[in-house]
Parts: C-alpha cells; structure tokens; sequence
C-alpha cells in the first residue's frame, strides 16, 4: 500500500460514514485491520469496540445492541407471515389457531379435514410432519397383520363390542362383521371399524326405545332386568334395575345387551361372559359358579361352569393363573391361584370330572366357542 493510500483516522472515519451515514461514529483508535476500533451508535447510544472488517462487513456497524435487535426482526416472522406459508403450502386443509413465537416453538393447529387439534412446531410442519391422528390412521391402513394379531387389534378398539367373522384379508377390504350386542352382521371395511363406524342398525336403522331395549334385555336374560327411565338412543344412560338383587344401576343400553350386567351381582371376568352367551345360544344347559362340597381349600372352591349333560367343568384362566400380575396381587395372589387350580384339576382327575380351561389367550365369544364345541364333540364321540 503506498503512502498515499495508508489508512489512518480520518480515511477510517470517511469510510464509515460513506457506508453508514450518520448512523455511527468513529471515535478513532485505528492502528491496523486486527485493532479494535472505537465506535458510538448513534441509534441507541451504544459505545462498543470492533475489528474494522466486522464494522464494514456488518449490516449495523457491530453494534451489539441493534445487531440483537435487526437480527430478530429479520428472523421472526409474523403469524400473518407463518399462516400465509402454510396456505400456500397445504391451501385450507390445516390452519393455525394460535400466535407464532418461533421457529422451534410449538403452536397449535387444527387439521380441517377430521378436526384434530395438536401442537407442533413450525419448522416441523414446513418440512412435511401434519396431523397425528391421521398420520397413525394411515399407518394403520397400510398396515396388514396376521390373523391372531388382527383379531386382538378389533378387540382392543371396540373392547369386544364387534368381530369380524371372515379371515383377514386388508384393512380396506370389505369383511362380515358382527355387532355382538345386537347380532347384525354386515360387510365393513376393518379400517372403518378401526375409525368409529359402528353398526348400521343400531346407529341408523332401528331406533332405540324402551321397547326394544325392554325385549332384548328379556330376550337374553329373561325376566332378570327391567328397563325405569327413559330411552333415548344407544348410548344414552338410562335406569335398569336388576329384579334379582334389586340394584339399580345407571348403563348405556348398547352396553347391558353386550353382557355389562349388574355390577353389584356379577363381576365376573369377560371371559366368563363370553362362554355365558356362548352356551346359552347353543342352548347347552349349564350352572355357574358350581360347587363340590368336598372341593375345597378353607372353603369351597367354584367352578366357574359345569354342563352336566356332559359332566364337564369349565374354567376361564385369566393372565392372573400363570404369572403374577401386579394388579391382580402379584406373587401371593398367584400362588394363592395357582394352589387352588391345582386341588381342583385333582378333584376332577379323582372324581372322573372332566375339565375345561381355556387360556386367557382365547378372546372373544367365536373363539372361546370354537374350543368349547372341540371338547363337547370329543366327549360326545
């Protein structure tokens, strides 16, 4: 650099000035590119030091303070600004429904397609992660399974209230199913279960009223129930009391007519009510709870079925019968299980009793009936 072109104070200040007007103001100090120079902001009053290169090379001067300030106000976006991305991006299929704060900080929106509202954050949804809900949904439909897997998957989302009665063949094929609590059978999509579509004649065609929900309750349970308030649809709770006990319980009508008897009389296991409804639509004569006066422990112990025609025990065995289960007591629980399981399987062997037990593996009413009928046609031959 010749003598002429050597920068000193005066050159550095032109320069700045010539870049940033009068925004700052070069107080001197200048020896070389690697010396701090002295600097005032003339916009918020900051007196700071900076390298002449990141004075020149910064949008204000290096000024921290505006620099904190310009940096914010180049990055953030408005929610006006967020939600016009996200119509250009997606049209009106999802808006956002509330303030936008930051890239990485969860907003909420609404997915206008089947109404889920949920948190995400921005950067999250501009780069293609949408709706939770249905993003499962799609998973699932995708999804095949087997048929143990698949019948298990229908019984955990409709707590035994429907089953499909054709082998598994895709989420989006049409399939025989059957309302367990009405026995309709129609052809549904198992997707469509899985999304809430229940059975068309109870939720469209034949209305619910008390005579209906009086001739069913008589139908399956005989004179046991009797219907006191009002019925309104299915899924309305009404009055029904239990003329055997007298209890009068509060129960949604779809909900009695799938086995959810008196709560005060019969709390039972839903296995056991599976082979209840079972026997009793094959109209096999049967005894709960029965009772051999010299099987025992401290006291007598019950078998949960017996069919005598066929001098046939049969013993639903929940989780609880062959591991301990924290709910069901652990430990003590089991091995106090599993000691009476064992005097009873004596006590049949002993007494030419035969014995049924069924592993809480086998659910619902068509399953546990399968394994039923195998043993009465084995005894029958």
């Amino acid at each position: 650099m010749s003598p002429s072109n050597k920068l000193d104070d005066e050159k550095v200040a032109q320069r700045i000035q010539d870049k940033f007007g009068d925004r700052v103001t070069f107080l001197g100090g200048y020896v070389n590119n690697k010396t701090p120079l002295k600097m005032h902001c003339n916009v918020c009053g900051n007196d700071y030091e900076r390298e002449m290169r990141s004075v020149m090379h910064n949008p204000v001067a290096s000024c921290d303070v505006c620099y904190k300030g310009y940096f914010k106000k180049k990055r953030t976006k408005t929610t006006d600004q967020f939600k016009a991305e996200v119509k250009e991006l997606v049209g009106d299929e999802y808006s956002v429904i509330s303030e936008y704060k930051a890239a990485l900080q969860k907003i909420k929106f609404r997915h206008n397609l089947c109404g889920t509202e949920y948190k995400a954050r921005p950067n999250d949804f501009l780069n293609g992660n949408r709706c939770p809900k249905c993003g499962m949904e799609s998973s699932i439909r995708s999804r095949s399974y087997s048929q143990e897997e698949f019948s298990r998957l229908i019984f955990e989302k409709t707590d035994g209230e429907y089953e499909f009665v054709e082998l598994y063949r895709g989420n989006m094929i049409k399939m025989k199913c059957r309302h367990n609590a009405c026995g309709f059978i129609w052809k549904i999509r198992p997707n469509d279960i899985m999304n809430g579509h229940g059975c068309p004649r109870c939720n469209g065609g034949l209305e619910w009223n008390n005579k209906r929900l009086q001739d069913e309750l008589t139908k399956r349970y005989g004179g046991d129930y009797t219907v006191l308030g009002t019925v309104i649809d299915a899924i309305t709770k009404v009055d029904i009391r239990h003329n055997v006990c007298g209890n009068v319980w509060n129960v949604k009508p779809v909900s009695i007519t799938l086995e959810q008897q008196c709560p005060y009389c019969h709390a039972r296991s839903r296995g056991e009510q599976w082979i209840d409804r079972w026997l009793k639509d094959q109209g096999v004569t049967f005894n709960s709870q029965q009772v051999f006066d010299d099987c025992r422990d401290e006291r007598c112990l019950p078998f949960d079925f017996y069919l005598p025609s066929y001098n046939l025990v049969i013993e639903y065995d929940g989780e609880q019968h062959y591991h301990p289960v924290k709910m069901f007591g652990g430990k003590e629980s089991y091995e106090y299980t599993h000691r009476h399981d064992l005097i009873k399987n004596k006590y049949c062997e002993d007494n030419g009793i035969n014995l049924l037990r069924i592993p809480y593996t086998v659910k619902g009413t068509e399953a546990i009936g399968k394994v039923i009928q195998e043993k009465l046609d084995s005894l029958a031959g």
